[in-house]
């Protein structure tokens, strides 16, 4: 993800819009009810972040992603007086979302970002994704095989090893900028993280009040263990900017059949 901010200092070097080229709005039948308005986010190219390429290993290169596996649906910004956690589908609306009947199986499927923010009330910035191609997901490639075992595979430890984040300020003050950096990061090594699966969902809780620094913006992509797994791609992309916390709802969850883990 990449985030505007304010108005950086002087001896700070400006990401511009240049380097993270903006797509279009990803078209989909899929809506949610409590979508933030546009103007507070975006979907960057998924080229304009480095990701370590296949001689990574043994020349430490880096190269720009391929384009992003996943596509970004919405982003909800809620408000609670108690942490939210599990959002699940809960918000979506249409044929087959607004029932409780397992035996489904034509929905898309969804990644679900939840960051759960410390305050009062408490806020959650939920991020939707869905894969632009799920063909391509089953496909008989090693990519392939990492991304269902990440999203739909049974293992959190798997995932709290694999899911890493780019943090990128487009603008902000020195401290802010210094403070977040650029470093890519496995999130849930630095703070608290849970996941639930649903029938045609993966969410991943995290709360970024149980961490010590200051993430302002992040962008997830499936990490790596061999050299097989090389090179690495991103899964998917958010630009926020300048969200106003006025524009956040009040919470509540309509009962469902979701598999808590």
């Amino acid at each position: 993800m990449s985030v505007g901010g304010i108005v950086p200092g002087p001896s700070q070097q400006i990401v511009t819009e240049k380097k993270f080229p903006m797509l279009e709005r990803y078209r989909t039948d899929l809506s949610v009810l409590h979508g933030l308005p546009t103007k507070f986010w975006s979907e960057p190219s998924a080229d304009g972040f480095m990701v370590r390429g296949p001689q990574y290993l043994t020349s430490k290169t880096k190269v720009p992603s391929t384009r992003q596996a996943c596509r970004l649906v919405n982003v909800e910004l809620y408000k609670s007086n108690e942490a939210i956690e599990h959002i699940g589908v809960s918000s979506f609306v249409g044929d087959g979302f607004d029932t409780t009947d397992s035996t489904v199986e034509d929905h898309p499927f969804l990644f679900i970002i939840n960051f759960i923010l410390p305050g009062t009330p408490h806020h959650s910035v939920v991020l939707y994704f869905t894969p632009e191609d799920p063909s391509e997901l089953k496909k008989n490639s090693v990519f392939a095989d990492l991304c269902h075992e990440v999203l739909r595979g049974p293992s959190d430890e798997l995932r709290t090893q694999r899911i890493k984040l780019i943090p990128r300020v487009v603008q902000g003050t020195w401290p802010i900028r210094e403070g977040v950096g650029t470093t890519p990061a496995i999130l849930g090594t630095k703070i608290y993280q849970k996941y639930y699966q649903g029938k045609n969902y993966l969410e991943a809780d995290y709360d970024i009040g149980s961490s010590t620094g200051c993430h302002r913006g992040v962008e997830p992509f499936a990490g790596l263990l061999s050299v097989m797994e090389l090179p690495e791609r991103v899964l998917g992309t958010v630009r926020l900017d300048c969200v106003d916390l006025r524009h956040a709802v009040p919470f509540t969850k309509k009962m469902g059949k979701d598999k808590k883990k």
